[in-house]
């Protein structure tokens, strides 16, 4: 089989943000932790200017916005137009939200303003960049210097339960029917910026200082509570690195992955959903 297409800007702007849109409601609600873990870290105060980088269909974006209230700003950028399309159409959280702009762009080559934001976060947005020290560097510019950046990342794939069950189950599933699945490395595409080592040189190569890594594991439902062992095996299959590891895959054993997948779910179902572990790590820095 050939090698897994990339999970990348590229893979976003184009086939990645159809397939997050077709499962958007149950993949928000399966991260819905996340945003506690990244809002507590990053701490927005009234008032604040915020960049959201790879803000999706703006869960991250919208929340932020409540907490800076009317005098602050918000903006949400993604790559895919199609994201940027559906975030516009959320309602705000509060009628004390601050004011939201949306930009269709590649953080690594849009031209931001200097020392524009307070605070540069994302939850997963991240991961992708081709180019993540011209990245980091384009979003140092943009952040003022008193400023911060916080996002969340996963950390390696063999880490996460939630990463990994899926994984393992569509690799020995097919391979048990003859048929042989690539995929990237656990530590390799986007799971290489939960290496601290990795993504601390590459921030400090980007200009960013009092860089912090701090890991941590997060509980999260598959597809969000309520979503049943067969609905969430489609949800994996679906989006992310199992998608790309299935793309080539004759229909009928993807089929039969997603039969294994659902009963390996079943096993984890705790009478509100399917509940497994997480491994992430927040990422601060300062201009």
């Amino acid at each position: 089989m050939s090698d897994p297409a990339p999970l990348d800007a590229a893979w976003w702007a184009s086939s990645g943000a159809s397939s997050w849109l077709q499962q958007a409601d149950r993949l928000e609600a399966q991260l819905e932790p996340i945003l506690e873990v990244l809002f507590a870290a990053a701490q927005l105060r009234p008032g604040e200017h915020v960049l959201d980088v790879g803000c999706g269909r703006a869960a991250t974006t919208l929340r932020a916005a409540s907490l800076v209230g009317r005098a602050g700003r918000v903006t949400g950028l993604d790559i895919a137009t199609e994201l940027i399309d559906a975030a516009r159409a959320l309602p705000a959280e509060s009628s004390d939200s601050a004011d939201t702009s949306w930009v269709v762009a590649d953080a690594e080559r849009h031209h931001f303003r200097t020392d524009t934001f307070d605070a540069v976060i994302s939850r997963f947005g991240v991961m992708f960049f081709t180019d993540p020290i011209a990245a980091f560097a384009n979003l140092r510019t943009a952040c003022r210097p008193h400023g911060r950046l916080v996002v969340a990342v996963w950390q390696p794939r063999h880490r996460s339960t939630i990463q990994r069950l899926p994984f393992e189950t569509a690799r020995a599933t097919a391979s048990a029917l003859g048929c042989e699945l690539r995929g990237i490395a656990d530590d390799a595409g986007p799971f290489a910026c939960g290496v601290e080592a990795h993504t601390v040189g590459i921030l400090g190569d980007a200009g960013w200082h009092d860089i912090t890594f701090q890991p941590s594991t997060v509980a999260l439902y598959v597809g969000g509570p309520g979503t049943t062992p067969a609905e969430a095996a489609r949800v994996s299959i679906s989006i992310g690195s199992l998608s790309t590891l299935v793309r080539d895959a004759p229909a009928e054993v993807v089929e039969a992955i997603a039969a294994d997948l659902e009963r390996a779910y079943e096993a984890a179902w705790d009478g509100t959903g399917i509940k497994l572990d997480a491994a992430i790590a927040m990422v601060t820095a300062r201009p």
